[in-house]
């Protein structure tokens, strides 16, 4: 199965604004195939590029750093107490808040651009249900021994930590997407 081709120029802008548009010099605009292979394929680059990131930054967190990730990621407890679906739709934007404020001390610029495309590309399928509480919950639950395993400052345990959280997202990308109406 081909990706289909996007003929309108306001439906153009609207896919490429969400980074699921291609556009290929001979060929015109494609829209992205997001199938099973391309999502792992996606989180498995940003699962390595977040760890490469994580160990760049590893010797700017401090206690300040430490602390806003706990106050982030308290909001996301809160999010994930909530019995409403449009209540717990804040936690995508408080999920991305808490990985930018370690990202911010990133020093690989090239891993930080490539990432940031890849989280748009998922972020943006994301936006199209909302999450459910046992997820928001499980997250919190892993940013909390991500924030142990900063503060350790143990390159080990903060790749084992991230390599649980991303593969723990990447299930429930599947799960909920396959129940998205």
């Amino acid at each position: 199965m081909a990706p289909a081709t996007c003929l309108s120029g306001r439906r153009s802008g609207l896919w490429r604004g969400k980074n699921l548009l291609e556009i290929n010099a001979y060929k015109g605009a494609t829209v992205l195939r997001i199938d099973e292979e391309f999502v792992r394929d996606v989180y498995g680059l940003m699962r390595a590029l977040e760890a490469l990131i994580y160990e760049t930054a590893l010797p700017e967190i401090d206690d300040g750093v430490l602390e806003e990730l706990r106050q982030v990621n308290l909001e996301i407890e809160k999010i994930g107490q909530m019995d409403k679906e449009e209540d717990r739709l804040p936690y995508i934007d408080l999920n991305t808040q808490f990985h930018g404020i370690i990202m911010a001390h990133g020093k690989n610029k090239k891993a930080m651009d490539l990432y940031h495309y890849h989280n748009m590309l998922v972020r943006s399928l994301r936006k199209s249900y909302c999450p459910k509480k046992e997820r928001i919950r499980e997250a919190s639950e892993e940013h909390r021994v991500l924030i142990a395993a900063l503060a350790s400052k143990d390159i080990v345990i903060v790749r084992q930590a991230v390599d649980t959280h991303v593969s723990h997202a990447m299930e429930n990308f599947f799960t909920q997407y396959g129940q998205a109406p």
